[in-house]
């Protein structure tokens, strides 16, 4: 078989990639290129150039998340929406304004005028 003919297959997914490039590293830490690119300059996570194309380690994208985890450790709680009870609607029925007059349509108007 000839070698222009042959399709390109990625690789299955039981092997993992060493690398990736920038766009799949944005979406598997699922943060924009800007971001990805501030962590690269700062050394957060390390890259390398092949050719014209820059790499992302794999190993540097689960170094980064460990070094989050650990810096995050214990710091993060479950917001919790309070719901508005009876009492808090009852206030708020009490607070509210006093309705407005009616808007004047054209009707009203002339029937001001004959009156």
């Amino acid at each position: 078989m000839p070698t222009s003919s042959r399709k390109l297959t990625t690789p299955p997914p039981s092997v993992t990639p060493l690398a990736v490039s920038a766009r799949e590293a944005c979406r598997l830490l699922s943060i924009g290129m800007y971001h990805l690119y501030a962590l690269m300059r700062s050394g957060e996570i390390r890259s390398f150039h092949c050719g014209q194309a820059r790499r992302i380690t794999v190993a540097s994208i689960h170094d980064y998340i460990a070094r989050q985890l650990a810096a995050n450790d214990g710091k993060w709680r479950q917001i919790k929406y309070r719901r508005q009870g009876s009492k808090a609607r009852q206030e708020q029925q009490v607070t509210k304004p006093a309705a407005l007059p009616k808007r004047r349509t054209r009707v009203n108007q002339q029937q001001l005028f004959t009156e």
